[in-house]
């Protein structure tokens, strides 16, 4: 992003040392962060792996594999196999866990998160600014089921697990994971936690995919499979677009505005501009 905005700016200079200093960065990552078949979490003080397979407890972290989409680390797909390996290893009846096992006793050589309990919180819980993050991911990556089953997660009245026990207009921080018992889904910090921004930002920005740019707003969705029909009110610019969207895929076939094709997926804009776009997905 900083070289993008070096180049804007007609700073060539700075922009070839951010790249330089990316693919500097990009090989240290893949050299000592990539664990087998997903990133490792961190490297403690005494140079031990946090978040490996060859852990006893926290062999799997649900951050860092979000982060390896998010950054564009990966020019090999391993972000592909990092994220499937969330699927298969932090998948609980509650949602996506943010990491397993949960630890189940203090290590000093970690830190406060094994001082939680199991299942609690960042120790193995279902922590909903993680599921605003995936599902950010996901559609990145193209996964409209799986953006479901996040937005469902998230939602405490389309948790199975979860429904009647949060209220159902206020986003919680967490939900508890099965290692609690009969605490499994109980919710936790309704008024005091940003998860609610998130999911909003990752509603707007990558499944409704109204992406901000240099040049206008970029139409890029990727919308749950049952969401036919919906649509999205935008302030951008000084500008209003009402969005409309008929989703039969994660492909743009057309986009109108007021009525006419434009090309492209860049949204014209001007200040005080009044917009109509309709969106077709095939």
């Amino acid at each position: 992003m900083f070289a993008e905005i070096a180049q804007l700016t007609g700073n060539q200079a700075d922009a070839d040392l951010a790249h330089s200093r990316t693919r500097e960065m990009q090989q240290i990552i893949e050299n000592y962060g990539w664990d087998g078949e997903y990133y490792l979490c961190a490297y403690n003080d005494w140079e031990e792996k946090i978040g490996s397979k060859d852990c006893e407890e926290g062999k799997l972290f649900l951050i860092p594999q979000i982060w390896s989409v998010f950054s564009g680390v990966s020019d090999c797909g391993r972000e592909i196999a990092a994220m499937d390996a969330v699927e298969e290893g932090l998948a609980s009846p509650v949602g996506i866990v943010i990491s397993r096992p949960a630890y189940t006793k203090y290590d000093p050589r970690i830190g406060t998160v094994t001082k939680k309990p199991a299942g609690i919180h960042e120790n193995g819980g279902v922590y909903l600014h993680t599921i605003a993050w995936k599902i950010a991911a996901d559609a990145m990556l193209k996964r409209p089921d799986k953006v479901e089953a996040g937005i469902n997660t998230f939602l405490p009245f389309r948790n199975p697990v979860v429904a009647g026990r949060a209220e159902p207009y206020m986003p919680c921080n967490s939900y508890c994971g099965m290692e609690t018992g009969d605490h499994a889904g109980l919710p936790g910090q309704s008024w005091r936690s940003a998860s609610g921004p998130w999911f909003v930002k990752s509603l707007v920005t990558y499944v409704f995919g109204l992406v901000p740019e240099l040049n206008g707003l970029r139409i890029d969705p990727c919308l749950p499979p049952s969401w036919k029909t919906c649509s999205i009110r935008k302030q951008f610019r000084g500008a209003e677009y009402a969005i409309s969207y008929e989703n039969d895929g994660t492909q743009i076939r057309q986009i109108l505005v007021n009525g006419k094709p434009i090309t492209g997926t860049v949204l014209p804009w001007e200040p005080g501009g009044n917009y109509q776009v309709q969106v077709f997905l095939k």
